[in-house]
């Protein structure tokens, strides 16, 4: 398994760690989500680095998907769980203000799934 603190000192262990999401693991989802990945990968949003946050995006997204499976009472806990880390709010900047249409796609891709309440509030 991936020590999450490596996130912070590896691009590598970015990568290993969305290999481990693609593959739809939803158990190492839950280990990672719940060990601090979450927001590890909500404070690298403010990288200006589109690979960075096209690898940040895509780990929440798939945190996000596991969490529908494992809903507590009709709620993603993992969206709750960005939600209290500012991660949110950093994706919501993200399409205001970070100019990549591939990053704008998947920002789009999860609050439209996940947030849509959310996004609203953003498109006006």
């Amino acid at each position: 398994m991936v020590c999450v603190t490596m996130l912070f000192f590896s691009p590598f262990a970015f990568y290993l760690v969305m290999k481990t999401y693609d593959m739809y693991n939803w158990q190492c989802s839950r280990y990672l989500a719940c060990n601090g990945c979450i927001e590890a990968l909500s404070d690298q949003l403010s990288s200006t680095d589109a690979s960075m946050l096209g690898l940040c995006l895509t780990g929440l997204k798939n945190i996000l998907k596991a969490g529908e499976i494992n809903k507590d009472k009709g709620v993603n806990v993992y969206a709750k769980m960005i939600e209290e880390c500012a991660g949110l709010d950093k994706i919501e900047r993200l399409l205001l203000s970070y100019d990549n249409n591939l990053i704008n796609k998947i920002v789009v891709c999860i609050l439209d799934t996940y947030f849509p309440e959310d996004l609203e509030t953003v498109d006006d």
